[in-house]
């Protein structure tokens, strides 16, 4: 085979330039690279092209289910949030719901006693007279740190 048909390609599929003057030196320095035919070039790259085509699908598709759970208006004239911008988002209403979230067990566990504030643990009533304020406050922090977050 002529020097000319064949191309050096590295792990990644890289090409470098190949001369059929190389010494045995060099060829040797490079055992991790292959000698490829033009198809064969042709056919590693669709293989890498096509893998990555489906990574970055895969990776719209999560991105599109992480925004339809973030609170943030959704419809025909609201811009679709780029993919920093959810990340963000999403990394901030975490934040916020864990702040909350501990913030509530506080209160709780100082209004029915019980477990120390850090232990995750709290004493929710069973009486549904009792309970119905309380899950009103915790729907009420809810909604109001879903407000903050479309601001």
């Amino acid at each position: 085979m002529s020097a000319a048909g064949v191309v050096v390609v590295d792990k990644l599929g890289f090409k470098s330039s190949s001369s059929s003057s190389s010494s045995s030196s060099s060829s040797s320095s490079k055992k991790d690279k292959k000698q490829m035919t033009e198809p064969e070039l042709q056919q590693l790259r669709l293989k890498i092209n096509s893998r990555e085509r489906k990574r970055m699908h895969d990776l719209n598709i999560a991105m599109d289910g992480l925004r339809e759970v973030m609170p943030y208006a959704h419809g025909p004239s609201v811009r679709k949030l780029s993919k920093i911008a959810t990340l963000l988002l999403a990394r901030n209403y975490i934040l916020m719901l864990t702040n909350s979230l501990e913030e509530m067990k506080r209160l709780v566990s100082e209004i029915y006693g019980g477990f120390p504030s850090g232990s995750g643990f709290v004493n929710i009533p069973f009486n549904d007279n009792d309970a119905s304020p309380l899950c009103l406050s915790f729907l009420s922090v809810h909604l109001y740190c879903v407000s903050l977050m479309s601001e």
